[in-house]
């Protein structure tokens, strides 16, 4: 697979009420979308939403709403109870993303640090950037919370780096 770069990064866009879309390559790192977020994901391609929420996280029916705009959609909680990446979840995920190869998938939670945090370890795992890079890359999406940038190095097995 190709390296991916700062430049395969959209500038953030405005999707309905959410604020903070970026694009990358075919993938959508974005916070919970509302209705005309779901909308403007169809006008823009989208084929799969996948939510990275937990159940008791979800304070409205998207599925049906992501159902009725005839896009596909996946609830695939990342966060295990212990506040760490879920190796399945991840696994998931990324099978998942496989199966849309070539179409346009939106990943999202409530702020777009889990998006972002999978979307770290996909590209040290899948496209052989380091963490670092990694990390780096990923902030360009949404990952902004230290514990977030925590949880991609626990679960690649790097130190954590304390200074932010």
């Amino acid at each position: 697979t190709s390296a991916i770069t700062s430049a395969d990064f959209s500038e953030p866009q405005t999707w309905g009420a959410m604020k903070n879309v970026v694009g990358v390559k075919h993938l959508y790192i974005s916070g919970q979308p509302d209705e005309a977020a779901l909308i403007e994901a169809r006008e823009n391609g989208v084929a799969a939403v996948i939510n990275l929420r937990g159940a008791d996280e979800i304070d409205w029916d998207e599925e049906a709403a992501v159902n009725a705009l005839g896009i596909g959609y996946y609830n695939i909680p990342i966060v295990s109870d212990e506040d760490r990446l879920d190796a399945g979840a991840v696994a998931a995920i990324t099978k998942l993303v496989g199966q849309y190869k070539g179409k346009k998938i939106l990943l999202h939670c409530s702020s777009g640090n889990r998006a972002s945090a999978w979307l770290a370890v996909h590209l040290v795992k899948d496209h052989g950037v380091s963490v670092d890079s990694a990390i780096e890359l990923a902030k360009h999406a949404s990952l902004t919370k230290p514990e977030a940038e925590t949880m991609v190095r626990e679960f690649l097995g790097e130190p954590a780096v304390v200074n932010n």
